[in-house]
C-alpha cells in the first residue's frame, strides 16, 4: 500500500497492521503534515508532523475513529498555522505541563508555612 493517499473511512480501515513492535505512518494527500499512525495492535491515531524552528514536531491530534477525518484535517490546519507563525505547539504543551499545579503549590505551602511543622512555642506566639 502507498504511504500517501486520500484519507477516507474505508482507506484508513483498510490500512494493514505492521508486525509486532512496529508502527507504520500513512500520510494524507489533501492536508500537508497530517498522518495516521498505525500500531501493531491495530490502534490508529491522527498526528501532524512538520518541521518547526527547533526540529521535527509531531503533535497528537486524536485517536481514530473518536476523531473524524474532517476534525483531524481542521485541527491539522490550525497546527500548521501556528507552525507558520514560528511557534512550536509541542513546546507550548511542555511549558503548560511544567507549570505548578495547585496540589504541588499546596504541598510547598504546607512545608514552608504550616503550623503543624512549627514548634509549639511558635504556634502560641
Amino acid at each position: 500500500m502507498d504511504n500517501k493517499f486520500n484519507f477516507t473511512k474505508a482507506s484508513i480501515n483498510a490500512v494493514p497492521t505492521p508486525e509486532p513492535g512496529k508502527r507504520a505512518e500513512y500520510w494524507d494527500a489533501k492536508t500537508p503534515g497530517l498522518l495516521v499512525r498505525v500500531t501493531s495492535t491495530g490502534s490508529r491515531s491522527f498526528y501532524i508532523k512538520r518541521w518547526a524552528s527547533n526540529g521535527t514536531e509531531r503533535v497528537l491530534i486524536g485517536k481514530y475513529p473518536a476523531v473524524t477525518i474532517e476534525q483531524a484535517r481542521k485541527k491539522a490546519a490550525e497546527v500548521n498555522a501556528v507552525i507558520a507563525k514560528g511557534e512550536s505547539p509541542a513546546e507550548k504543551k511542555r511549558t503548560d505541563r511544567a507549570e505548578m499545579t495547585f496540589a504541588k503549590f499546596w504541598e510547598e505551602y504546607q512545608a514552608k508555612y504550616s503550623l503543624i511543622r512549627k514548634k509549639p512555642r511558635t504556634i502560641e506566639e
